[in-house]
């Protein structure tokens, strides 16, 4: 690798190169199982920071697109497995919540062009003419290698909705006083008109969710009282989150320039690197607003822009210019512009700039700390890592420089991140510790509400809302 400057030399000499995951035994998550896939989206086609929710029925389309690094031409076939709302397999036969095949080949694919790593793109959308669902609730993408059909290298999780209820809801002050200015409570009602629900409490099933995150969930709520045909779900100190902080971000989208938070950018025989600028706890900062995407990433590449492009234009607009500093006020303004060009396409590009001619760009991350934490590790999560720390995305602590560091490949774009600590011997990500909470943070969080009829052999989900605390 060329070397850049002696606090760059010193942090790439310290690492060792780590592997993208480790085993994992449950398969009903979101995850990639294998280092050479990468850049792993899905959602409703268009709408490139939503879940991946449908409407039964409807005429719309989920996209599912990835990149193979081996750079070759593999035949990957999909399974779909409908599941219950514990994301555990359904007894449902194929044949009564699919029509079509399952398992087929995804035959949509194309090779890089004009980068300097080299990768397969592929994509499938569903439904499609050889498959559609016939039945709401959770399913469960399973995508593997056909080589080896043991050998999964993705999963993904997608809900049908068919929406029988409706969902009522409201943002509360904590009860719990020293919860006023670090957390959001949510209360909310179903109304389930014309439904007679026998059994509310074993019946309905409900999730809470915050930024997309299974794995903060709270699931398996009841109701806190029944009348009529509202069942309400008005507890104290019981639909409530930590709220955390507006998320860090960087900016990839172009190369020819440094963007956001992008401290140096240097080329080699290996590719792109990207050092970012060194990033410091919050938690005892005061709290900062501006616009982020809740943890998400989108996948973009505005260096194919027309030559005639002002490229000044460029860089100020997305504040890459040759002044740029760390400051975060300017960071925080040229980022809030940013998202409006992700969200109104102002910077829109053909497919091809983004999924084909985005590069890959080895980025460094850096987190100053005295001294290393007793007892636990950190890592960088966000929709990139699918919320879950990974050893590819693990900081090692350097006593020379005081500080954590790691390094990960990743595809031009809009990231947003946080640092986590995970306690040794926990499973349970910690966010607080190193990035604070205060109660005025945007925050999204998505409502599920699943229906088993006594009788039935299924989950399902009749209604889903996303609403957003602090909402901009």
């Amino acid at each position: 690798m060329k070397i850049y400057g002696f606090f760059f030399l010193s942090w790439v000499c310290f690492f060792i190169p780590q592997q993208l995951v480790a085993q994992v035994e449950n398969k009903n998550i979101d995850f990639v199982y294998v280092d050479h896939i990468r850049s792993v989206a899905f959602h409703p086609t268009g709408l490139v920071t939503s879940m991946p929710v449908m409407n039964l029925g409807a005429q719309s389309q989920l996209l599912l697109s990835f990149d193979d690094l081996d750079a070759d031409d593999k035949e990957y076939i999909y399974k779909i497995v409908h599941c219950n709302y514990d994301w555990t397999p359904s007894e449902m036969q194929e044949m009564d919540f699919l029509r079509g095949f399952n398992g087929e080949e995804i035959e949509n694919y194309n090779y890089s062009s004009n980068t300097l790593r080299e990768y397969t793109h592929y994509e499938l959308a569903l439904p499609n003419e050889d498959i559609s669902w016939l039945l709401s609730g959770n399913y469960l993408l399973h995508v593997y290698d056909n080589e080896d059909e043991e050998k999964i290298v993705l999963t993904r999780r997608f809900m049908i909705v068919d929406t029988k209820m409706s969902i009522e809801h409201n943002f509360q002050t904590p009860a719990i006083s020293n919860k006023y200015n670090t957390h959001q409570e949510i209360d909310f009602s179903i109304r389930h008109e014309g439904i007679k629900i026998k059994n509310p409490r074993s019946d309905i099933k409900v999730y809470v969710m915050q930024n997309g995150r299974w794995d903060g969930a709270l699931k398996d709520l009841k109701p806190f009282f029944v009348k009529d045909e509202v069942l309400s779900y008005d507890y104290q100190d019981e639909i409530i989150f930590p709220a955390g902080k507006e998320f860090r971000f960087f900016d990839l989208r172009t190369l020819r320039y440094r963007g956001s938070f992008v401290k140096e950018l240097t080329t080699d025989s290996d590719g792109y690197n990207a050092l970012l600028y060194p990033d410091e706890s919050r938690a005892f900062k005061n709290y900062s607003s501006f616009n982020d995407i809740n943890g998400k990433f989108v996948i973009q590449n505005i260096d194919g822009l027309s030559s005639n492009f002002n490229a000044n234009d460029l860089a100020n607009k997305i504040g890459t210019n040759q002044g740029q500093t760390s400051d975060l006020q300017q960071a925080i303004a040229n980022n809030n512009q940013v998202l409006q060009d992700l969200m109104s396409s102002n910077l829109s590009l053909d497919d091809r700039n983004h999924t084909l001619e985005g590069d890959y760009v080895d980025v460094y991350f850096a987190l100053e700390k005295p001294l290393p934490l007793e007892n636990a590790s950190i890592y960088v999560i966000g929709g990139f890592t699918d919320w879950q720390a990974k050893e590819a995305y693990k900081l090692e602590y350097n006593a020379e420089h005081s500080a954590y560091y790691t390094h990960t490949l990743l595809k031009q774009g809009f990231y947003n991140y946080l640092y986590a600590v995970l306690p040794d011997g926990s499973k349970q990500l910690d966010l607080e510790q190193l990035e604070g909470n205060w109660y005025e943070t945007e925050n999204e969080y998505t409502i599920l509400v699943y229906y088993r009829p006594f009788g039935s052999r299924y989950d399902q989900l009749v209604a889903v809302k996303t609403i957003n605390a602090n909402e901009r």
